[in-house]
């Protein structure tokens, strides 16, 4: 099972937006995603091309494809209702496209569109997705997960504790920030998800 860490340096006013992207390469995660929505494009591209120069995980840049683009990162992260994965990929064909859902629909809107990889949630509550209605849980992870076919990342309040009761669902892997980025070792806390899917 993947494990998609997604950056949220205010939840980490300990640490410097540097040191906690070098905490996230570094902690054996497989993707890594950029999402600093408040950020400008010289910010969040030297994030990014730190990030990409540090190996290891696959990097996408939330909603920026200059930005991914420029930064050399691996693919670009869009919104269920922004620009569509078709216009991307015409323009960028080498580039990976994750698009978010929530919801069966969505899913297949983005499979649709040319999207690589769809990260669907939220499967659990957490206060980032309440204003998208209640949580899916895992019986509509599966529907979801099963009515398309490109990969699913499951996204939304997942951590160590609940991990299991979806790990063998159809799902390519899981999306996280705060059970990754808002733990004080981030290598154990992917180290603890990696077992928890075991």
């Amino acid at each position: 099972m993947l494990i998609y860490v997604i950056t949220d340096r205010l939840s980490r006013p300990d640490l410097t937006p540097e040191a906690m992207i070098d905490a996230m390469v570094q902690s054996g995660a497989d993707m890594i995603q950029i999402r600093e929505k408040d950020l400008g494009a010289g910010a969040l591209q030297s994030l990014a091309r730190r990030a990409v120069q540090g190996g290891g995980p696959r990097v996408f840049v939330n909603g920026r494809v200059d930005v991914a683009v420029a930064a050399g990162a691996a693919g670009v992260h869009l919104p269920a209702d922004g620009v569509g994965a078709d216009d991307v990929k015409r323009l960028w064909p080498g580039l990976e496209v994750g698009v978010s859902a929530h919801g069966i629909e969505e899913a297949r809107a983005a499979q649709r569109k040319g999207a690589d990889f769809v990260a669907l949630g939220p499967v659990f509550d957490t206060p980032s997705k309440r204003r998208f209605g209640d949580p899916l849980g895992p019986v509509a992870l599966q529907a979801a997960a099963r009515a398309v076919d490109i990969p699913v990342f499951a996204i939304g309040g997942i951590d160590a504790t609940n991990l299991g009761s979806i790990a063998r669902l159809p799902i390519a892997g899981v999306a996280v920030i705060r059970a990754v980025v808002g733990e004080r070792d981030m290598r154990e806390a992917v180290a603890r998800l990696r077992e928890a899917a075991a």
